[in-house]
């Protein structure tokens, strides 16, 4: 045996004691940074409902819920005075998810329903939607078979509709869907045209509640939003519906420069696609906008009496 075999095994552990507890401090570190990281976004959260959405309502109030439907899109909206719309049903794989907000809000009947465009990732659930309550209004927009990725999808979506007994409305720029004592929802874009894409045929609408307003981009990106400038249609808004998940080619800098967001919501889900971009994000925060994301806060429900408003979100 050598006779430096003692010393040795002393700094081999001492040297293996010393990596374990630097492999402990990493890790330590590493989690520590991801719990401060979503004290971080729970902090913002809390300061920003104390601060302009302060959560003080004098009235009646209606509910906004971005939900989280993985990648995909759905937003329920419930009005003061008991009308419902739902826009987009979001992908196959939430049905249940999507069912289930529907029965926790009371939903047994929605007044309006609008698919924004034929994409699985919004409609995939019309028909489960159509079996679980009573629909009054579908609108789909016009677009061509060409630009479906699957149009016998489509055609079956289109059967199902009207074997509930419902006629499928087209929209119409500048058409009020739902409207009632202070609120209103109005459709933005203009589907009357040839596009080069699915995506740019998407239902853009503007919905008003008292003071506070939402835009709602469906998957429109800069097409749409050049479009939208060029008409003069006023855009400016409270809460964004960031557009397409926020993919990079929607939210351009004279786009949210008319939108003006205090606040972006991105409904989005694991994918890989890159979405949504760190050049979007980066632009709504560049505009001065908080942004909230269904990937990494749940379901997003904003509160609001028309004046005051409140932002309710899980921290994962």
């Amino acid at each position: 045996m050598s006779v430096y075999s003692g010393p040795r095994d002393r700094v081999s552990r001492h040297q293996t004691a010393q990596r374990f507890l630097a492999v402990l401090l990493s890790g330590a570190l590493i989690l520590s940074v991801q719990i401060f990281s979503r004290i971080d976004f729970f902090d913002k959260h809390v300061n920003f409902a104390a601060g302009y959405l302060n959560g003080t309502f004098s009235g009646k109030t209606a509910t906004v819920d971005f939900l989280d439907v993985g990648q995909g899109s759905a937003t329920l909206i419930c009005f003061p005075d008991g009308k419902t719309l739902l826009v987009d049903t979001g992908p196959k794989s939430s049905r249940d998810t999507l069912i289930g907000y529907l029965d926790a809000r009371g939903v047994s009947t929605l007044d309006c329903l609008v698919v924004t465009h034929q994409h699985g990732d919004h409609a995939d659930n019309v028909e489960a939607v159509l079996d679980h309550v009573d629909v009054r209004d579908v609108v789909v927009p016009d677009a061509p078979e060409r630009e479906m990725l699957d149009p016998k999808r489509y055609q079956k979506m289109n059967a199902n509709i009207k074997a509930a007994g419902l006629v499928i409305r087209r929209p119409v720029q500048g058409e009020m869907l739902l409207a009632g004592e202070d609120y209103s929802v109005t459709v933005l874009s203009d589907d009357q045209q040839n596009y080069p894409a699915l995506n740019d045929y998407s239902i853009v609408l503007k919905v008003v509640i008292g003071k506070v307003s939402f835009l709602l981009m469906a998957d429109a990106e800069k097409t749409t939003e050049s479009q939208l400038l060029a008409e003069g249609i006023a855009l400016d808004c409270d809460f964004l519906q960031v557009g397409h998940h926020g993919n990079k080619n929607g939210e351009t800098e004279a786009f949210l420069e008319a939108v003006t967001p205090l606040v972006s919501v991105i409904s989005v889900g694991k994918n890989t696609f890159g979405q949504p971009y760190s050049s979007v994000i980066g632009r709504l925060k560049d505009a001065g906008s908080s942004v909230y994301r269904t990937d990494f806060g749940g379901t997003i429900t904003v509160i609001t009496d028309g004046e005051s408003s409140r932002i309710e979100c899980s921290v994962i």
